[in-house]
């Protein structure tokens, strides 16, 4: 398992989106057919532009390519600025804003009409995780490789970190609630030995308190977190090649969801629940 960014997609028949690593690394299903495009740098992550039809990709050499799906010839612009692959990758819920997470152990903030970083942080290890939150605009997440182990909040606005916690291991992937302000982390290799957590993390915002830890029965660590619409039921992919479902925040309420978000929720509430 390599990625759950669109499980839920596939599961609630939102979009459909395939993507394999080799000369043609991603499909996407458009309205009126199969769109691909052709990449020979590798795809180190991608990641869709919500309420559009921009898709954007990050490759193994660094660059970060932005794809218009409704084209034939979908690659509309790129923009270069990490030095190693690029392996985390989310636009803010308004899309002003792009985070992309590299393995030079980079964070950058870009705006969407700009191909040049407006902020640079950095992170002690790669930066894979990586959550805007929906309740606060310019307020990012993201959580580094083994060497750092941190989670670290970020207003993106002025540019500074405004809040940092050691997990003392590595953090794998990060989903915020849609409903209240909570933070779910995932996480994997215990910094500084060779051991694999597989637990999922929640924290209260804007304390960072751990409020409760679930032990999720996977057998490896857990790579990716993917979220359903109606933002209560989380679904951990881990290296054991298993997905896991979990009940772990209060649904929205119904008025904020669209009908075919709302339909889901009967289906999502048989998952077991952490709290």
């Amino acid at each position: 398992i390599t990625s759950t960014k669109t499980t839920f997609y596939f599961l609630y028949d939102i979009a459909r989106m395939h993507y394999l690593i080799s000369f043609y690394f991603f499909f996407f299903q458009a309205e009126d057919g199969i769109r691909d495009a052709q990449e020979s740098r590798g795809l180190g992550d991608v990641y869709k532009r919500q309420g559009t039809g921009f898709l954007t990709s990050g490759a193994r050499d660094g660059s970060i390519f932005h794809h218009d799906t409704r084209l034939r010839h979908a690659r509309v612009s790129a923009s270069t600025g990490h030095m190693a692959e690029v392996c985390g990758l989310r636009w803010c819920p308004e899309g002003r804003q792009l985070a992309s997470g590299g393995n030079d152990n980079m964070l950058k903030i870009w705006d969407a009409r700009k191909d040049v970083p407006r902020h640079t942080h950095d992170h002690r290890a790669a930066v894979k995780a990586i959550a805007w939150a929906p309740f606060q605009r310019n307020l990012l997440a993201t959580g580094g490789g083994t060497a750092d182990g941190t989670i670290r909040l970020w207003n993106t606005c002025r540019g500074v970190q405004v809040e940092c916690i050691n997990t003392n291991s590595q953090v794998c992937s990060l989903l915020w609630s849609k409903k209240g302000k909570e933070l779910v982390s995932a996480h994997g290799f215990q910094c500084g030995t060779p051991r694999e957590l597989t637990e999922l993390t929640v924290w209260s915002f804007p304390t960072m308190r751990k409020l409760t830890e679930l032990q999720t029965g996977h057998s490896f660590r857990v790579l990716h977190l993917a979220q359903s619409p109606d933002g209560a039921t989380v679904c951990s992919a881990a290296a054991d090649e298993t997905l896991r479902f979990w009940r772990v925040f209060e649904p929205c309420a119904p008025q904020e969801r669209s009908p075919s978000q709302a339909a889901t929720s009967g289906w999502a509430a048989s998952f077991p629940s952490i709290r």
